[in-house]
């Protein structure tokens, strides 16, 4: 075997015993600081954080989320769109843009200001 071959095949090993340990239903496994438990697709550490709460800006963005209303937004660079809000987490947003087939993510740190075109109101 060339050496090409045999670091192939411990690569194709490795991947197997980690989709191995990812399908079972085992006991957490530790990595480094942080403890994987299985099931757990958040990437956060187990007990490491509060759940998120939508407040303010935030709030405003989830009823136009779930409402599928329309947005416009202008981006830093002074690009404007409108389109509707398909995910959004602590620091992006995915807008599904008119006219264009694949959502855009956007950092919510390079957006100037956005605003609902339907009324979008929050519950407190």
């Amino acid at each position: 075997m060339a050496i090409n071959d045999t670091s192939l095949e411990e690569r194709r090993n490795q991947i197997e015993a980690g989709r191995s340990m990812a399908a079972s239903e085992s006991e957490p496994v530790v990595h480094r600081k942080r403890t994987v438990v299985p099931g757990n697709a958040s990437g956060k550490a187990s007990g490491d954080s509060k759940p998120f709460v939508a407040k303010g800006h935030d709030a405003v963005l989830k009823a136009c989320q779930e409402r599928k209303a329309q947005v416009s937004i202008k981006t830093a660079q002074g690009e404007m769109m409108v389109g509707t809000i398909m995910a959004r987490d602590r620091y992006t947003i995915s807008v599904m843009v008119n006219g264009e087939t694949d959502a855009r993510i956007i950092y919510k740190s390079h957006i100037v200001y956005f605003q609902p075109k339907n009324k979008a109101r929050t519950e407190e």
